[in-house]
């Protein structure tokens, strides 16, 4: 090997090692030959990065594409680059086009299923992900891409509004340790993804077991300090629990009027469905009350209230501010006054997990009514309009069996809606923040003109947003000197960079209110079809009877069971 590529091995070796300064200082024969510039090039901008200067690693990799416009390897460390700057949209493009030059490359593929992420194209980031494991399945990288993607798939807070998804983000990240144990992007990644699923246990093992390897690393510190505050907020929850506070329902306002009114009607609907229950109960206990004076028992004792389902007034009480603080943020970058999504998904989430827990506390307590069906095959006793208390447990259990799938089908409408609503409302904020760090950047690019021409600038506003190369140009026009004239034109070329990307970052807030459009419409759809469902149902019952089972009390001869035994008669307490 010659001067030049000696230079470049060593250049590697050091880069393998994360020698950033000594891989720099190896490069000097081989950047300025011909046959290894392009690649020295790649080599150096790597060593920049790692040293955590983005600026001039993105000039060194435009440099290696002017030598190399055709590699791969360039516009890969170029979208890293990018991405690392926060210019989505440009760091998608390099991605893409490095893919394409190298499609079997699951570093490449990695990056750009990050940077389809990044920009909220779901489907695509899904679709990179795959065709990395495809490229090479034995490559943890690209097990770590599926993962990341399947983790990021939902903003946080929606951990268990799908579930099939965090279970493959987790055989994902498992799936690429069986290849490397000692992964630690994949290791963080997975003790991380058991946090939020509450494991807190597994993840503290993870952590404990980095930190013996590696003890320098502040990340996995702060982690274990983050695992700390779990485990003192599940004690927190645990007390909570064990006095019987573990449910709450104060809500923050959902500012979805279709939606709102909408569940004005389940709310008139589960009230009525919770009434017929509560005449059923009456029924049952009026003749239970019968049955026991004809036997010589004294007045039925008034016992403590069985839970019942939430009355009207409770849960519209629901309604109210939960004390969350609201988010506030400017939201004139995206050229808006206010955010455009009105919706809390908070309050969506919350009504959400009412809806389901109410469903919850109805079947418990349907449980409690088919035992006492069971019990009551062998009374034959009836109330005033004919019917054994047999046959009204059968129907209260119908109906509230009936009352918990009202319940439970508006709830998980409402998850749905408030998994898309989160979607949303997280696509809505990074594309603020999003076009909020370009209109920064454009506003620098703009200024450094000023500064360095010393000539009056368009006031702020619409009139800077088409400032580019051809306006410094016209600027800088009576400056002779060539490299204030190069200068200004490439603070011209930043600003308008930087411009586009505030634009990609409006398109993106406007697929977001899109997507929440559709999913509210899609609500107010699903919410009708259930109101129309069950307000025609509510006068009707099927049987639910389960089948005949061993009971505790003896039969009697006839093939009921003694009314004495089960009632209490003469001689019970």
């Amino acid at each position: 090997m010659n001067d030049s590529e000696n230079a470049l091995a060593a250049a590697r070796n050091f880069l393998s090692m994360g020698r950033w300064q000594d891989a720099l200082d190896a490069l000097g024969p081989a950047i300025v030959s011909d046959d290894t510039s392009a690649e020295a090039h790649c080599v150096a901008a790597q060593c920049l990065l790692g040293l955590d200067r983005m600026e001039e690693a993105h000039d060194t990799v435009v440099s290696a594409l002017r030598i190399d416009p055709g590699s791969a390897y360039a516009y890969y460390l170029l979208a890293c680059i990018l991405f690392s700057l926060g210019r989505r949209g440009a760091a998608l493009r390099a991605a893409t086009e490095a893919a394409r030059l190298m499609p079997e490359s699951v570093q490449i593929l990695y990056i750009l299923a990050k940077c389809r992420l990044e920009v909220f194209d779901r489907e695509g980031a899904q679709q990179a992900s795959a065709m990395a494991v495809k490229a090479d399945p034995q490559d943890p990288l690209a097990h770590l891409a599926v993962a990341e993607v399947a983790k990021g798939l939902l903003p946080l807070g929606e951990v268990e509004a799908d579930r099939e998804r965090w279970d493959a983000a987790e055989r994902a990240f498992r799936t690429g340790l069986a290849l490397d144990p000692h992964h630690e992007d994949l290791l963080l990644g997975l003790a991380h993804l058991l946090c939020l699923r509450n494991r807190v246990l597994e993840a503290a093992q993870i952590y404990l077991m980095m930190v013996r390897s590696n003890p320098s690393n502040e990340l996995i510190h702060r982690a274990l300090g983050n695992i700390s505050v779990s485990f003192t907020g599940l004690e927190n929850d645990w007390n909570k629990a064990a006095i019987g506070t573990m449910f709450r329902r104060d809500l923050v306002e959902l500012k979805a009027p279709p939606i709102k009114a909408l569940l004005a009607d389940v709310i008139s609907i589960l009230s009525a469905s919770q009434d017929s229950v509560r005449e059923s109960l009456r029924r049952a206990t009026n003749l239970l009350s019968t049955v026991r004076q004809s036997f010589g028992g004294g007045p039925r004792q008034a016992a403590e209230p069985m839970p019942a389902p939430d009355s009207e007034d409770a849960f519209a009480s629901g309604w109210g501010a939960s004390g969350l603080p609201p988010l506030v943020l400017p939201w004139d970058a995206l050229d808006l006054e206010e955010n455009p999504l009105p919706v809390n998904q908070v309050a969506a989430r919350s009504l959400a997990t009412a809806l389901h827990f109410s469903a919850d506390r109805v079947t418990e307590y349907d449980a409690r009514i088919r035992a006492l069906l069971v019990t009551s095959r062998g009374v034959y006793a009836t109330d005033d309009n004919g019917a054994r208390l047999h046959e009204i447990f059968v129907e209260m259990s119908a109906r509230a069996v009936r009352h918990a799938d009202i319940y439970r089908a508006c709830g998980d409408v409402i998850a749905e809606f408030a998994q898309h609503t989160g979607l949303a409302n997280a696509q809505v904020v990074n594309a603020r923040n999003w076009a909020d760090h370009a209109r920064k950047q454009h506003a620098a690019a703009v200024q450094g003109f000023g500064f360095l021409l010393a000539v009056p600038l368009p006031p702020d506003g619409d009139d800077r947003r088409g400032f580019d190369e051809s306006a410094a140009d016209s600027f800088a026009e009576q400056l002779s000197d060539p490299s204030n004239m190069a200068a200004a034109r490439r603070f011209g070329r930043e600003a308008r960079e930087w411009e586009e990307e505030r634009q990609e970052a409006i398109s993106s807030a406007r697929d977001a209110v899109k997507l929440y459009r559709e999913a509210e419409a899609g609500c107010v759809q699903t919410l009708r079809s259930l109101i129309d469902e069950y307000r025609s149902l509510l006068d009707e019952y099927p049987s639910t009877e389960p089948p005949a089972e061993n009971s505790d009390i003896a039969a009697d001869p006839a093939g009921g069971f003694n009314i004495q035994d089960l009632l209490n008669g003469p001689g019970g307490s």
